[in-house]
């Protein structure tokens, strides 16, 4: 058996009690949205063929392996939604083929390794709703990480800065996302070297604040930025007067100072807003389904921030009736009020 696709089948047996040593040829493993229990296994991540391993949104715990196999064939590795704790250990640097890598909402702890900067192929990287995480700023080894296309560290207790230096050397983002953490002075003019940025993701950094660089807001695939709950103020004119209409959550636009000039803002929450606004929280992840050459993943939004109804197309992505947004690219941005859908 090579490739195994048994997800959304409601099993909820213990996965340590397969014999996964007798299945040296396994390539692809997709046991995704079932009610799996129990650890991983060592045995499974020791397949010698093994490339694709899917275990996300079931109920595995313990903690991550501590020890990687040498010479490792995964490329994609996705445990997300899980109760998996623990800490990200040093061996990880051993699984160097990986490209997309998604440990989003468990309960993961200790430091991010720099050992990750190893993982020199890495396009998807999700680590978000990891709020046990220990303090610390956004890691400077991402600037190894020069085929990441995804980046999502929401909800991972980052602070300090946003460091320019190294978003400028990672050319190929589409997806930038830090939100819900406590970062803290302007945003870094870097960003508008970033022609490839689709979604920018910087909402509920409370201490976050000056303007929004002019570069940043003419950015020619731009299609998402959020900066509400931040004391970011200015104007965003260039943004709301050029040809590429984004979609904008913008903060301050009304009422409390400093205040943020921004007349095509779908929606404004200051960060003394009650909970209640813009109340959604939003986090990158991996969604894949691999039994199409891995090829079919999405972006959604919650339809919240869209000014349209079910039956209207909004540029190129159109609303469905849980009320995401369908977007026609390589991984997930989800919602953790809504379920993601992949038609």
């Amino acid at each position: 058996i090579k490739r195994v696709y048994l997800n959304s089948n409601n099993f909820n047996q213990d996965i340590t009690q397969t014999s996964w040593d007798l299945m040296q040829d396994l390539q692809e493993l997709d046991l995704s949205s079932n009610r799996l229990l129990g650890t991983i296994p060592d045995a499974l991540l020791a397949l010698p063929k093994l490339q694709v391993l899917s275990l996300n949104n079931n109920r595995i715990d313990g903690n991550l392996p501590t020890q990687y196999p040498p010479f490792s064939t995964l490329r994609y590795l996705t445990l997300s939604d899980n109760h998996i704790g623990g800490s990200i250990d040093k061996s990880i640097s051993k699984l160097d083929s990986l490209v997309h890598l998604d440990l989003s909402s468990n309960v993961l702890t200790g430091d991010l390794p720099h050992q990750l900067s190893s993982l020199v192929n890495l396009e998807y990287l999700f680590l978000s709703r990891n709020e046990q995480l220990n303090a610390g700023g956004i890691p400077y080894f991402l600037e190894k990480l020069t085929n990441l296309r995804d980046l999502s560290l929401s909800l991972t207790n980052r602070v300090g800065q946003i460091p320019g230096n190294i978003l400028e050397k990672l050319s190929n983002l589409v997806l930038f996302d830090v939100g819900i953490n406590d970062l803290n002075s302007e945003i870094p003019s870097q960003i508008s070297n970033l022609t490839n940025l689709k979604y920018l993701i910087l909402n509920r950094n409370y201490n976050l604040e000056g303007t929004v660089p002019e570069g940043v807001q003419l950015l020619p695939a731009l299609d998402i930025l959020m900066v509400d709950r931040t004391s970011v103020n200015g104007t965003l004119s260039p943004l709301c007067n050029s040809e590429h209409k984004a979609v904008i959550v913008g903060s301050n636009c009304q009422k409390s100072e400093p205040k943020m000039e921004c007349e095509c803002c779908n929606i404004c929450c200051s960060r003394d807003d009650n909970a209640t606004c813009h109340d959604t929280t939003y986090f990158g992840k991996l969604n894949p389904s691999w039994e199409y050459s891995f090829q079919r993943k999405q972006y959604e939004f919650d339809a919240e921030i869209f000014d349209v109804d079910d039956s209207d197309e909004y540029r190129n992505g159109t609303v469905n009736l849980l009320g995401g947004s369908k977007w026609g690219d390589n991984s997930t941005l989800g919602t953790g009020a809504k379920p993601n859908i992949i038609p």
